[in-house]
């Protein structure tokens, strides 16, 4: 219940501050869309994803970067209905990585990367087949772990944003992924 009033909120949010324009409030997308206040963090300061020198913000829309000719085409793109916002969610699919993004107020907002193989690192310069060593050395033992049968998760939360690694049991990185903290 409490997620159908956030959504409605949400959706209420954005029809109230749509003709926000002033830089304080929105500004404007670069395309002449006004943008609205986000119900959501933009990660900043948080963990960024770099890709062809194209830096790659969670909360950061696709129009300011996956969709800059220099950042590359992606192989596939697939829309599902989004399960937040009104509309269908985008996976731009690229060869190394994943990134998946939501609608909202007319564009499109990062709220997902995944790593997909060892050609594409961290910018603190982790991959895929790297050990939990060399993640704790890189980045630091600030935190939350999740136990499975086969994997732990570690993940470091930063600017409203978290970090995950998913690690198996001879102690080698299988999966990285960022992840946006969306309002629940």
């Amino acid at each position: 219940m409490k997620k159908v009033i956030l959504i409605i909120a949400i959706m209420l949010a954005a029809g109230l501050f749509s003709a926000c324009r002033d830089s304080d409030e929105g500004g404007s997308a670069g395309d002449g869309r006004a943008t609205a206040r986000l119900p959501f963090p933009t990660a900043t300061d948080g963990f960024v994803f770099v890709h062809n020198g194209v830096t790659v913000v969670m909360g950061g829309t696709v129009h300011d970067t996956v969709q800059l000719p220099e950042f590359g085409a992606p192989l596939d793109l697939r829309h599902e209905p989004s399960c937040a916002f009104e509309g269908f969610d985008k996976s731009f699919i690229f060869a190394d990585f994943l990134i998946e993004a939501f609608p909202f107020n007319d564009l499109y907002y990062v709220n997902m990367i995944v790593l997909r193989n060892d050609n594409v690192s961290t910018r603190e310069g982790l991959r895929i087949g790297m050990t939990y060593d060399d993640m704790v050395r890189l980045i630091g033992s600030g935190y939350a772990m999740a136990s499975g049968a086969r994997h732990v998760q570690y993940t470091f939360a930063r600017g409203g944003m978290r970090l995950e690694f998913l690690i198996n049991n001879d102690s080698v990185i299988e999966q990285i992924s960022y992840h946006l903290n969306l309002p629940e």
